[in-house]
């Protein structure tokens, strides 16, 4: 069972069988939908705390292993109203590839210390996938059971990899990257050139994978996706290829991402910036992942012009057709073969947290490149709906049935607390649904997301200070307090030096007070500078204004309150397990 597949197979059985009875009741801009039973709040939502946020999925990701499969990490988890576990065809390729880089990357820059047995688990999963006849990522058949029936068992032979799809060379590259980065392991630097010079032998930009080779000469079954099959494939990879090259200075690496970054700035990302469904595929996941990755490989290359291109799409395809101001991204950004689950008008809020990280990471990128409007992105995305979306109150989550003692069943909701799904910007339960789920991997592309913010709350270049986003964080040069926590804006100073302030767009420059005055800083590019600063305490004090916006999604719209940009109120059409109060 591949994730699309899973997808499908639990939207029907619970959108069509467990749907309570329908109440139809009007939504903003005048549509109908669907009510869900009961209208609970959730009893911990987090918008503030982006260490603890990652500390929390860095937990659930070593929790998700199979103790009847020779701990394989699961890939699906139904939640909601009943709860398992599941594997499935991306557990081997794609599972630790999402999480190795996510745990690492948190361990480096978040600071935060790692549990080395989950480490070690998912490195020998990556390690297995690639343990085939050929240097790519593979995966073993999955049986597909009704994880509910009791009478059935999962049983998986993981050492028998039959199975190519192209989507899974990414997520290897990304697992590999990791190991050699943040653990300089020879044996995944060995593996990636292997890897490397198998796709530079079976894939072209011209003509793609060699089929025939794959499926003759290596006896494997191919598997290529459901839509344009370049961007839900090695078009992925960029990224991690560009982050390898930079670590490692590999010219077969540069030329394998060269090579695929010329067919994507050809054929699919245009000057224009624009979404074009026929170009790119329906399923936003491939696409702004790819984006991402382009961004990746424009910042280790020094590369502006294709920077400037991830910038257009950023402001126009990204803006427009695959998200809201809040960074929420649909699951499917128009019609998909993917079947009804997949039709994204009957479920209009339906959001992917993958999406939504991936776009943080793009903003940050940009940002770092010089665009440093693109932090208020950032910082929106962040506290509006990325962290509140986060699965920690799992009250609501079941215990099934499980006379046999199976792992799939077991503790699920406990184990899956700290992990990301497919949440609507209000609730886990978007309007038309009562189900809920989510997909392993996701926990993973929040959670590097995350590590990479944290970068850049602030930075110190060794004679100035600048403070990027407005989180509590500690660095070894400065400790800012938010003033979401705190009141007002207080950087506690351990170095001497001046001082830069990113100050949101919906401050007023008149309400600043710097140490408790108006004078002695200067508001220019959005950054209040303050001159030449010893160390110890800086107080910036501004109110955070409340304002009314409504996010809009192509014709969906759904009115919201903020402080700042936090999110006091949203209209959450009566549907259960909010963020917020109701609107």
């Amino acid at each position: 069972m591949n994730r699309r597949q899973f997808a499908h197979t639990f939207g029907l059985a619970f959108g069509t069988a467990l749907l309570p009875a329908r109440r139809l009741i009007a939504a903003s801009g005048g549509s109908e939908c669907l009510r869900a039973a009961g209208s609970r709040k959730l009893l911990d939502v987090n918008s503030r705390n982006i260490r603890e946020a990652a500390k929390m999925g860095c937990q659930n990701m070593g929790r998700i292993f199979d103790a009847d499969n020779q701990n394989l990490p699961y890939a699906v988890a139904p939640l909601y109203p009943r709860a398992a576990f599941g594997l499935a065809e991306f557990s081997e390729p794609q599972i630790p590839g999402r999480l190795l880089s996510a745990l690492l990357a948190a361990e480096a820059h978040m600071g935060l210390s790692m549990d080395e047995a989950t480490v070690k688990r998912h490195e020998q999963i990556a390690y297995l996938s690639y343990s085939g006849p050929v240097a790519l990522p593979l995966s073993c058949e999955v049986p597909q059971i009704d994880l509910f029936d009791v009478s059935q068992i999962q049983k998986v032979d993981p050492t028998r990899l039959t199975r190519f799809q192209p989507v899974h060379v990414a997520h290897g590259f990304n697992a590999l990257y990791a190991l050699v980065a943040y653990r300089s392991s020879s044996r995944a630097h060995e593996i990636a050139e292997s890897s490397i010079r198998a796709c530079l032998d079976l894939w072209h930009p011209a003509t793609g994978w060699n089929r025939e080779k794959i499926e003759g000469a290596l006896g494997l079954k191919y598997s290529d996706a459901w839509e344009e099959p370049f961007i839900a494939g090695i078009a992925m990879s960029v990224g991690p290829l560009a982050r390898y090259y930079a670590v490692t200075k590999s010219s077969a690496a540069l030329e394998l991402a060269l090579l695929i970054k010329d067919k994507l700035i050809d054929e699919y990302f245009l000057s224009a910036g624009d979404y074009d469904q026929r170009r790119l595929g329906a399923h936003t996941q491939n696409v702004v992942y790819t984006l991402a990755s382009l961004a990746w490989l424009a910042t280790e290359t020094h590369d502006a012009a294709l920077m400037e291109r991830v910038r257009a799409f950023y402001e126009n395809g990204v803006r427009r057709d695959l998200s809201n101001m809040f960074g929420w991204s649909p699951e499917h950004a128009g019609p998909s073969t993917g079947g009804p689950f997949f039709n994204q008008s009957a479920h209009p809020d339906m959001g992917e947290l993958g999406n939504t990280a991936l776009i943080l990471e793009t903003a940050i990128l940009l940002a770092r490149w010089g665009h440093r409007e693109y932090f208020a992105d950032a910082e929106a995305i962040l506290r509006s709906y990325l962290l509140p979306s986060q699965i920690r109150d799992v009250s609501f989550i079941p215990e099934s049935a499980n006379p046999h003692g199976y792992d799939r069943l077991h503790q699920v909701g406990a184990r899956m607390q700290g992990s990301w799904g497919y949440s609507a910007p209000y609730g886990h339960l978007p309007v038309g649904t009562s189900f809920m789920l989510t997909t392993v991997e996701v926990v993973g592309v929040v959670v590097r997301s995350l590590a990479e913010s944290y970068l850049d709350m602030s930075r110190f270049d060794g004679s100035r200070h600048v403070v990027n986003m407005l989180f509590d964080h500690e660095t070894a040069d400065m400790k800012a307090e938010s003033p979401y926590t705190n009141g007002d804006l207080r950087l506690t100073l351990k170095k001497p030096g001046s001082v830069r302030v990113r100050i949101p767009p919906w401050v007023n420059a008149s309400d600043l007070l710097v140490n408790g005055k108006r004078d002695g800083a200067r508001l220019a590019g959005g950054y209040l500078d303050i001159g030449p600063s010893p160390p110890g305490v800086l107080s910036i004090t501004f109110p955070l204004t409340s304002r009314d916006v409504t996010l809009t999604w192509r014709d969906r719209k759904i009115r919201c309150r903020l402080r700042g940009d936090e999110v006091i109120a949203m209209e959450s059409f009566g549907t259960d397990l909010t963020f917020f109060d109701p609107l």
